[in-house]
């Protein structure tokens, strides 16, 4: 979509966006929220690490519900990293033995193959 901007929507994008210069292009982004009152006509600039918790609450509410199979299995994989393999076998193997990264490596396609069940086989890669 493109976009015919006044003069005061350019001057705030130059002052609080990211600037980059390609060739002839030049590339702007805007990481910010605004908050307005619904009973004043003010509003104002919020960056990411302002937000307040009611918002940064909704937002990783939000994203939770956004949740796709891939994004799950990622998560997984790395909060179980290392289950399926041994001390010896590298630094942040969970097991002694070759023995337990098997049964590690079992149980993570047994999680993986259920969430596969429930979520359906074609959102995995």
């Amino acid at each position: 979509m493109k976009v015919q901007l006044t003069k005061e929507i350019i001057d705030f994008l130059d002052y609080w966006g990211t600037i980059v210069n390609i060739g002839d292009n030049k590339y702007q982004y805007m990481p910010l929220w605004f908050k307005t009152n619904n009973s004043e006509n003010v509003h104002e600039v919020l960056t990411f690490e302002n937000l307040p918790k009611e918002l940064k609450d909704w937002i990783d509410i939000d994203r939770q519900s956004h949740m796709t199979p891939l994004l799950l299995e990622q998560e997984i994989r790395l909060l179980l990293h290392g289950i399926d393999m041994d001390e010896c076998e590298n630094d942040e193997g969970w097991w002694e033995t070759s023995t337990g990264a098997e049964f590690g490596e079992k149980k993570l396609e047994q999680l993986l193959a259920l969430i596969k069940k429930r979520c359906g086989e074609s959102s995995f890669r």
